[in-house]
């Protein structure tokens, strides 16, 4: 799935997603301009991933079944767009 984005100075933007553990996640977020830092949280509310910068994708599998939050963040002071391509496999 790919959708489109943007946000203000210091908006954090998430995106919540069902799967299950043993699953494999890849996620891609493409800035439009300024770049964007992302994270992502197993459904426990611990990280999967720490903030990460979006020229770097992630992939990898999944230890925990539930919802999965990836979290799209404008660390710059201008409003920043992008692209964000999530797969669960």
């Amino acid at each position: 799935m790919e959708l489109t984005g943007s946000l203000s100075p210091g908006e954090t933007q998430p995106y919540v997603i069902g799967a299950s553990s043993g699953q494999d996640l890849y996620v891609r977020v493409a800035p439009r301009g300024s770049p964007i830092s992302y994270q992502i949280f197993n459904p426990d509310r611990t990280f999967l991933l720490d903030q990460m910068t979006s020229d770097r994708e992630y992939r990898g599998q999944l230890w925990q079944s539930g919802d999965h939050v990836i979290e799209v963040i404008n660390r710059t002071n201008g409003a920043a767009g992008y692209n964000i391509i999530i797969g669960i496999e």
